[in-house]
C-alpha cells in the first residue's frame, strides 16, 4: 500500500468518554500517516479525552446537524432547494426507499453533511452496526462511488432480543458483503445468528493504549485487600451478585480485611445501597459513582484485584469484552470474571485471572479468599495480566491488524 488510504469514521456520538478505544484506533492511523474524517450524529458535551485535543479530532469531524423544530427543517430544505437545486434533493425524498426518515428530513440532513466532507473515501469505517445506514444512504445519494465499507459491530447493536429488528436493518449489510469485525467468538456467534450463513467475519478486540494503563509504583501489603468493581450499574453487569459475594466472605467467612470499591453510576444503584443495608456491609462496600478515566487508573493504582461477575440479562444481553477488564489487567490487577458472554475471551484462566460459572457466587468468593491469602499468586496473576494485555489488546497491535483488513478489503 503505498499511498495511505483516505478512510471515513461514522460514529454515532462523538467524542464518548467511554469510547477511547475509538479514538485510539484514530490516533494509531494518524501517526502511520492516513488521513481520517469522522462523521457523527451528535456532539457530546463530556469532556474530551486527552487525545481528541493533542490530535484535535473535533477539526476532523462532520455533524449532522438536524434542528427539533419541524419548522426548521423545512425551512432549511426549502431555501437550500432554492439557492443550489439538486435531483438529490428530491432523491432524499423517496418515501418508498427512506420512509419516515425521509419524511421529517433525516436523509436531507445527511445528504447535507455529505457535502461538507467533501473529497470521497477509500475506506468508510462504520462503528456500531446501524452507523453503515449512513453509508447506503450515501450511496443513493451520490456518494461514496469507489467506497469500500467496513462495519465493525460492539454489543448493543446486534441484541438477541432484537433478532427480527436486525435482520431487516442489516439487509443492505450483508448483500453488500460487507467485511464484520466483532470483539471475539460470543460476537461472531451474535452476528451468526442474525444471518446463519455469513462468512466474511473478522475478529479485532477493542484495545487500549497501555502505555496510559501502567502502574505507577509495585504493590504493597496493605491492612486491607481492595477489591475493584466497574461499570455502569445495570443487571448485566451482576452488580448485585457483586454484594452477595461480599456478604457470604465477610459475614459468613468473616473475612473483615476486605474492602469492595464501586465506580459507577446506574439505575441499580438504589437496590445496591439497600443490599449493603441488608447485609450491614456499610463499612466494607464503598460507592464511589462516575470517574473520569484519570480517576478510573488511580483507583486501579491503588486496588488489588478486579471482579466483573456479569450475567445474561433478561433480554438475552452480555458483556460482549468488557474493555475494563484489559484496563485492570494492564494495571497489573488479576481479575476474576464470569463465563456470561465475551468477558472469557480477555482472561486466561488460572493465568492472570480467573473465569468462573456464572451466579456462582460461592465460587466467586472462592477465588477471591484464594487471592487473599497468597499475596505471592496475587503478585504474579498480575504482572501475567499486564504482559497478556500488551501483547494482544495494545492499539499498536490491533491497529496493525485493522491496516490488514483495509488492505484486504482493497485489494477486491
Amino acid at each position: 500500500m503505498n499511498k495511505k488510504p483516505r478512510i471515513l469514521f461514522l460514529i454515532p456520538d462523538f467524542p464518548r468518554i467511554s469510547e477511547t478505544f475509538i479514538v485510539n484506533q484514530m490516533v494509531y492511523l494518524l501517526d502511520r500517516g492516513y488521513d481520517i474524517a469522522i462523521l457523527s450524529w451528535g456532539k457530546l458535551k463530556h469532556p474530551p479525552h486527552p487525545k481528541v485535543i493533542q490530535y484535535d479530532l473535533l477539526a476532523k469531524t462532520t455533524y449532522v446537524d438536524i434542528p427539533d423544530s419541524a419548522l426548521k427543517r423545512l425551512a432549511c430544505f426549502i431555501k437550500t432547494c432554492i439557492r443550489n437545486p439538486s435531483r438529490n434533493h428530491i432523491r432524499a425524498l423517496n418515501i418508498f426507499r427512506f420512509k419516515i426518515d425521509a419524511l421529517k428530513l433525516k436523509v436531507f440532513y445527511k445528504l447535507l453533511a455529505f457535502n461538507r466532507l467533501g473529497a470521497d473515501f477509500d475506506i468508510v469505517h462504520a462503528h456500531f452496526g446501524f452507523m453503515s445506514d449512513f453509508f447506503f444512504k450515501g450511496k443513493y445519494l451520490g456518494f461514496f462511488e469507489k467506497s469500500k465499507l467496513i462495519t465493525t459491530f460492539h454489543g448493543y447493536d446486534m441484541m438477541p432480543n432484537e433478532l427480527a429488528l436486525n435482520r431487516k436493518r442489516y439487509k443492505e449489510l450483508f448483500a453488500n458483503n460487507t467485511l464484520i469485525t466483532v470483539n471475539n467468538d460470543f460476537g461472531k456467534s451474535l452476528i451468526l445468528n442474525i444471518n446463519p450463513h455469513y462468512r466474511r467475519i473478522k475478529l479485532l478486540p477493542v484495545g487500549l493504549d497501555t502505555q496510559y494503563y501502567k502502574p505507577s509504583k509495585a504493590k504493597t501489603i496493605a491492612e486491607f485487600t481492595n477489591v475493584l468493581f466497574c461499570g455502569r450499574l445495570i443487571p448485566l453487569k451482576g452488580c448485585a451478585i457483586l454484594i452477595k459475594i461480599a456478604h457470604i466472605l465477610i459475614n459468613n467467612r468473616q473475612i473483615k480485611s476486605l474492602r469492595f470499591h464501586i465506580v459507577g453510576n446506574g439505575k441499580e444503584l438504589g437496590n445496591l445501597q439497600r443490599l449493603v443495608i441488608q447485609y450491614n456491609l456499610e463499612n466494607h462496600i464503598i460507592f464511589s459513582g462516575f470517574k473520569t478515566q484519570e480517576q478510573i487508573i488511580r483507583i486501579m493504582d491503588e486496588s488489588d484485584l478486579f471482579l466483573l461477575p456479569g450475567i445474561v440479562d433478561d433480554d438475552g444481553r452480555a458483556e460482549t469484552q468488557g474493555l475494563v477488564i484489559q484496563e485492570a489487567q494492564a494495571m497489573c490487577l488479576p481479575v476474576i470474571v464470569s463465563d456470561a458472554g465475551g468477558m472469557k475471551y480477555g482472561v486466561e484462566n488460572g493465568v492472570n485471572g480467573f473465569v468462573v460459572p456464572e451466579r456462582d457466587e460461592e465460587a466467586f468468593a472462592d477465588k477471591i479468599e484464594l487471592l487473599v491469602h497468597n499475596t505471592d499468586l496475587r503478585k504474579k496473576m498480575g504482572e501475567a495480566a499486564r504482559d497478556f494485555v500488551v501483547h494482544n489488546f495494545d492499539s499498536k497491535i490491533l491497529g496493525g491488524k485493522l491496516e490488514k483488513y483495509y488492505c484486504e478489503v482493497l485489494a477486491e
